[in-house]
């Protein structure tokens, strides 16, 4: 489990901030975004079974699961009001130019605070544990974002289909996802001590 979630964590920083554009492996371009996407597939029930368990009920687990799909759509949200109220310094001109650092720190602040009164008051997380776990699913929801853009950059395309007219296809609604469903996963994991 380790060694892919090194992976999934190290991966997208790599790509992002290294002019990963034009010199981005077609392996990995190819390759990952699918091995991401179906760990993606596995974390979510997962997450839920971790919820089952450690809080003895289904309703609980699936408060996660939507708390967990809650804050990570919101983090887009929050980034982009934002962004647009405050941006001026763009964070990856190549990859997403929208992307402004006051958008990426005030999603992150905002998102933190949300997932420290969602987590601690709905799942009885401790403070600590819920700022934790809401810094995590804003600080790697945007690198799902940016990862996935630059996916798009490196094969020339604006979106992964247009399934859905005006946002893309699916892939392209759940690329923040991807990323914090394995992590929210194991950090629950490792807080509950186990499955």
């Amino acid at each position: 489990i380790l060694p892919v979630l090194t992976i999934i964590v190290c991966l997208p920083p790599l790509a992002i901030f290294t002019d990963g554009i034009k010199r981005m492996p077609e392996l990995v371009a190819s390759v990952m975004g699918p091995i991401m996407a179906f760990h993606f597939l596995a974390c979510l029930p997962a997450l839920y079974l971790v919820g089952v368990k450690a809080w003895g009920g289904t309703s609980f687990a699936m408060l996660s699961v939507f708390i967990l799909i809650l804050l990570t759509e919101g983090n887009d949200v929050l980034q982009f009001l934002c962004g647009k109220a405050w941006g001026k310094r763009k964070i990856t001109p190549l990859v997403s130019p929208n992307k402004t650092e006051a958008g990426f720190i005030g999603g992150l602040v905002l998102t933190t605070c949300l997932g420290t009164y969602l987590f601690s008051s709905v799942l009885n997380f401790s403070l600590l544990e819920g700022a934790m776990l809401g810094f995590l699913i804003s600080f790697y929801g945007i690198q799902g974002d940016l990862y996935f853009s630059t996916l798009k950059r490196y094969f020339g395309t604006k979106d992964f289909s247009d399934a859905l007219p005006g946002h893309g296809g699916l892939l392209d609604r759940m690329d923040s996802l991807i990323l914090t469903a394995p992590v929210v996963f194991y950090a629950f994991w490792f807080l509950k001590g186990g499955v």
